[in-house]
């Protein structure tokens, strides 16, 4: 097992947490299933056996067909992409860490168990570390300033053969694999962030319900006022995640058919392009 795969095996859990917020889209959409064809070309049929890897293949594939079949505008819009996405990683993540800042600060917060001020303190160092991964790898980026040096930084340095649909008549085809450390040094911030968002969440949570628990009265009102915030909280922030979720899950199965329906549709011709081939390759 190599050094990254490894890091992989031990972030699991932690990486796991952090989708809980979009649980829904997981369960809605079967997320991972698209990506078993491409697991096993790459790891052989011990993925099944590496679950810690499915949460990278599609990253991995998606890496692997821009290195070996995107053109060098492609690579330079991939590369102009997540210098923007780690912009605005940045600005979330300093506006949560402001959040967990004032959090520290509750006089009652003194008055709950210590594993809520553990919660939030977590809160904010992941925050302030999904900042401070960004610079680090908006730093990186600029380094590969054109398509060929981003094809050498997207790569891992292997090569393997190509699936028999990649091939070519009469010709043996050698791809490029996609490098898993270069997908972590893109990932890392958005993963920090999105566990980051689920620690404060359930800090909160736990923050009101031990509150109601003890009976620690927060401000004025009655007795069952805890309880209210308590209910109101849950309700208003579980709704608006599972929406989202299923919203995103059901783009990830509309997506999965379309590419479907358009393999069906390049299959049942013969020979001779179209004007919607590039469709089809901006699916893929």
């Amino acid at each position: 097992m190599e050094s990254p795969e490894l890091f992989a095996l031990l972030g699991f859990p932690a990486r796991l947490l952090g989708r809980l917020s979009l649980l829904l889209r997981y369960i809605w959409s079967s997320h991972f299933s698209t990506t078993r064809q491409y697991a096993f070309q790459r790891f052989g049929s011990s993925y099944r056996f590496r679950p810690w890897l499915l949460l990278d293949m599609e990253g991995l594939e998606s890496m692997e067909q821009m290195i070996d079949h995107g053109s060098d505008e492609e690579l330079l819009s991939f590369r102009a992409a997540h210098v923007t996405t780690g912009s605005s990683t940045a600005v979330v993540g300093s506006l949560l860490a402001s959040a967990g800042a004032t959090m520290l600060t509750l006089d009652s917060l003194s008055n709950v168990h210590l594993v809520v001020t553990a919660m939030f303190m977590i809160s904010l160092m992941l925050s302030m570390l999904s900042v401070f991964f960004t610079l680090i790898q908006q730093r990186e980026l600029s380094i590969a300033t054109s398509s060929d040096l981003l094809r050498i930084w997207c790569w891992n340095g292997k090569l393997r053969p190509a699936t028999i649909r990649q091939h070519r008549p009469g010709n043996t085809i050698m791809i490029r694999e996609s490098s898993l450390t270069s997908l972590y040094i893109l990932t890392a911030p958005f993963e920090l962030l999105i566990i980051a968002v689920c620690v404060f969440l359930g800090a909160v949570t736990a923050y009101l319900a031990l509150a109601t628990h003890t009976g620690l009265k927060l401000g004025t009102g009655p007795s069952w006022a805890n309880f209210g915030m308590l209910v109101a909280f849950v309700l208003c922030t579980t709704f608006p995640l599972m929406m989202f979720g299923q919203s995103l899950g059901q783009k990830d199965k509309e997506i999965a058919k379309c590419k479907k329906a358009e393999q069906e549709r390049e299959g049942s011709e013969e020979g001779g392009g179209s004007g919607t081939d590039c469709f089809a390759c901006a699916i893929s």
